[in-house]
């Protein structure tokens, strides 16, 4: 369990929607099996953004100052006891849910639906928008030297691109189609390539995103302006085998189920705002479909680590705004704005 020392350090909180503030608490100091790291860069995801926007991300709700930020990279300050795996000064990233490890999801390897998880940077466990964090050592990981400190802030985002592919079964003969070019949709995209898919689609109604996903490989289709579900039915002659909603935008949801093939899988990753969505429900049942809910990711770190190594030019293009840690607030009003050219925003610290 970590401690703290007499020193201090600064956190960005988030005190209500749309407000962050900077302030001093404790430095804490690693205890057995723990390490201290200094951090250098945290993403800001759309889980942080629905704390920002609305004060609660599901059944969740933001009761007192927290510290959001859970993608991120940073560097060994110390080590507790008896870690003998990392070492002071190397670079690491971290994955924030933190399992138990003894219940029976997590001793079957699905540790990502622990019931006892304590998921960093999800109240009320503060995440890793601080100058220093405390984390167990098996749960750090090493950087490559081929990655910089902003890309290891994306490699938490990849890993659940990763698992949307992996649950939807994607191999070299699917026909894939990814609803949302934000973020997630963009790093789905960029984990069906590395699983070998060749043909790839890619929906949303922002220009310059879907100009972002043709540039990458994927052929696209702004439901704005055309038929989604006809669109693609007709360019695969029956509807895509793999659907992977990553907007949770409902009229999204709505339209993917549609456009889905007989026999199709449904990888559900986006949340709605709202907890419930209308679906015709027995042309799901008479289409065979089957559901798959991505809920994060489990043992897609290191694989995640491996893809951003050999795509690390590719994935770089979806960092677009890089922000000091004293302007962090900046940095959420710029993700709120949601400007059409901005995919992911990064906080760096010095």
């Amino acid at each position: 369990m970590a401690q703290t020392t007499n020193g201090s350090m600064k956190g960005a909180f988030l005190l209500k929607p749309e407000t962050i503030a900077i302030r001093e608490l404790p430095r804490p100091r690693p205890g057995a099996g723990e390490v201290l790291i200094r951090v250098r860069a945290v993403g800001i995801c759309g889980s942080d953004m629905h704390l920002y926007d609305t004060g609660r991300i599901g059944s969740v709700v933001l009761e007192s100052p927290h510290i959001p930020g859970h993608e991120m990279s940073g560097e060994i300050a110390a080590l507790g006891a008896g870690v003998t795996s990392l070492a002071v000064g190397q670079r690491v990233v971290v994955e924030p849910g933190i399992a138990c490890g003894h219940c029976h999801m997590c001793r079957s390897g699905r540790y990502n639906l622990c019931g006892a998880v304590r998921f960093l940077g999800i109240p009320p466990h503060h995440g890793f928008l601080t100058e220093y964090v405390v984390a167990p050592a098996q749960w750090v990981y090493p950087l490559p030297e081929a990655l910089s400190f902003v890309a290891g802030a994306a490699i938490e985002p990849l890993a659940v691109g990763l698992q949307a592919v992996a649950q939807g079964g994607v191999g070299p003969e699917s026909r894939v189609a990814i609803f949302g070019a934000g973020m997630i949709g963009l790093v789905a995209l960029e984990a069906a390539l590395a699983r070998g898919a060749e043909q790839i689609w890619v929906v949303d109604v922002v220009e310059q995103r879907l100009g972002l996903a043709k540039e990458l490989g994927a052929t696209v289709v702004n439901s704005r302006q055309e038929d989604a579900v006809q669109e693609l039915r007709r360019q695969t002659g029956g509807g895509p085998d793999v659907v992977i909603e990553a907007s949770g935008a409902p009229a999204a949801i709505t339209t993917a189920f549609k456009s889905a093939a007989k026999g199709a899988t449904f990888v559900a990753v986006g949340l709605p705002e709202a907890p419930t969505v209308a679906l015709d429900y027995t042309a799901i049942v008479r289409s065979g479909i089957r559901i798959e809910a991505v809920f994060r990711y489990a043992n897609q770190f290191p694989l995640a680590l491996d893809v951003a190594v050999r795509r690390r030019e590719r994935l770089a293009k979806l960092v677009t705004d890089c922000l000091p840690f004293a302007h962090t607030a900046e940095a959420f009003a710029v993700a709120h704005a949601r400007r059409e050219g901005t995919i992911k925003v990064v906080v760096e610290f010095p």
